[in-house]
């Protein structure tokens, strides 16, 4: 994994559900600890207690569909996606598609699509 980060300039990395397990030993937790560059966690939603991610420093928090119930954690963005969890569920390919290119916007102003 060190091997792999060397060199980048930042980290995209993610899972199905963004939670409180999150950081405990999963990929997208010990990619962000090892990172000494700025990493975006991406999930299909957020779960319970996702307010752990915090305790890994991401640049951002971006996930398909808005979480049920509690608020998303403070490092979380929008990125102006439909944000239905049915609608998601029904189109998943497409909607990874779009948060595709909606990171590739936020991160390069002025790509097209």
């Amino acid at each position: 994994l060190d091997r792999v980060l060397e060199g980048a300039t930042r980290v995209w990395t993610g899972e199905g559900r963004l939670d409180a397990t999150t950081p405990g030993g999963k990929v997208p937790g010990e990619v962000a600890r090892r990172s000494v560059v700025p990493v975006d966690l991406i999930g299909g939603d957020l779960g319970q207690g996702a307010a752990a991610l915090e305790d890994l420093g991401p640049a951002g928090i971006v996930t398909l569909v808005d979480p049920p119930g509690a608020p998303p954690p403070p490092a979380s963005f929008s990125l102006g996606l439909p944000r239905d969890r049915s609608a998601a569920m029904g189109d998943p390919a497409g909607g990874l598609e779009q948060l595709g290119w909606a990171l590739a916007r936020r991160l390069f102003p002025g790509s097209s699509r």
